[in-house]
């Protein structure tokens, strides 16, 4: 499946939620965790990716740094067995990135979106740090076209971004065809632009 996705350039940036409540199955018939399901989709986007960081948060969080060519199993492992507890602080993640100001092309979270600071706050209340307003704010101050893809994994009907942000895209779901999407999309929109830019040639 890795060898046959498109290939993703720049920096990205892949959260996994590792939290408790990802124990949960994917599916009343699976056996599967969607912890389980996030680390490897993870470690498989790490295989497509130019240049990749990982990070798993929880009531903390860490980065891990996929070695070159490494066996997407044995990433999924790593992944799933980083100790961050069991609260869901996504919000780390976007901090982390905006407190060090590192430049990213694309961000990707991987969640049951059971996370603080999400729905009530990320319309613009609360107290600035949310993951959708820490986004804004790296947005403002770091990389303006940042994309941002929140891959619901349990469909539970919550999200940590309101829609209609063009440089957002909400999913759900938990095939690799959920990475060929990221390309899609991002193919889809460099085209459009320079269509609108009037640098496109039909040929």
């Amino acid at each position: 499946s890795v060898q046959n996705l498109p290939k993703l350039p720049g920096h990205t940036v892949v959260a996994v939620d590792l939290s408790g409540s990802m124990c949960a199955p994917v599916s009343a018939k699976s056996k599967i965790a969607q912890s389980e399901v996030a680390s490897l989709l993870g470690a498989l986007c790490a295989g497509i990716s130019s240049d990749v960081t990982i990070i798993g948060f929880g009531q903390t969080m860490q980065v891990l740094i996929p070695d070159h060519d490494e066996d997407p199993l044995r990433l999924t492992d790593r992944v799933r067995h980083l100790s961050v507890g069991h609260s869901t602080n996504a919000y780390l993640v976007p901090e982390y990135l905006l407190t060090n100001r590192i430049p990213v092309d694309r961000l990707l979270l991987f969640s049951d979106m059971q996370c603080y600071g999400g729905d009530e706050r990320y319309r613009g209340s609360g107290d600035g740090t949310s993951f959708a307003q820490l986004v804004k704010r790296y947005r403002a101050t770091v990389n303006p076209r940042l994309r941002v893809f929140s891959v619901d994994l349990a469909g539970y009907g919550t999200s940590q971004l309101a829609e209609g942000d063009p440089l957002t895209s909400l999913l759900s779901g938990w095939s690799e065809r959920v990475l060929e999407l990221v390309s899609l999309t991002e193919r889809r929109d460099t085209v459009l632009k320079m269509i609108e830019d009037g640098n496109f040639e039909h040929g």
